[in-house]
């Protein structure tokens, strides 16, 4: 994570696109020294797929705002705001990990990968955790 970006702010904000109903698996990464990326799971009433278009303009101009300038948001369409958990759609029914649905408070994963992490087969991470 770059340390210019306060992912929960970023969260907040995201969350605060019109259509938007929640937000998870925000992940905000730096490629080289000029390149920053995100990529994010919004939750979108299904009744709301026709703004999709929309809803994604509003976060990539949050996103830009912020530095982050190629990103992937990934739509997860829910039936309900009474249905919007962040895990709803993110593992298989039997998946032993679950990793998503353990604490009900928003965590974050942050792993920061530098360039000079690549090299040959072998990815070095640096991971730490932090929650809201």
């Amino acid at each position: 994570m770059p340390a210019e970006i306060d992912a929960n702010e970023l969260k907040s904000k995201l969350e605060m696109v019109h259509g938007i109903e929640g937000v998870h698996d925000l992940h905000v990464w730096q490629l080289d020294d000029t390149m920053i990326i995100a990529s994010v799971h919004v939750m979108i009433l299904s009744s709301q797929i026709h703004i999709f278009e929309s809803i994604v303009a509003g976060a990539k101009k949050i996103l830009h705002k912020a530095g982050i300038h190629s990103s992937t948001i990934q739509p997860e369409f829910i039936q309900s705001t009474q249905s919007s958990t962040k895990c709803e759609s993110n593992c298989a029914v039997d998946c032993e990990e679950d990793w998503c649905c353990k604490d009900e408070g928003f965590e974050m994963n942050i792993v920061n990968y530098t360039a000079e992490s690549f090299s040959g087969n072998t990815v070095q991470k640096r991971v730490s955790s932090g929650s809201k």
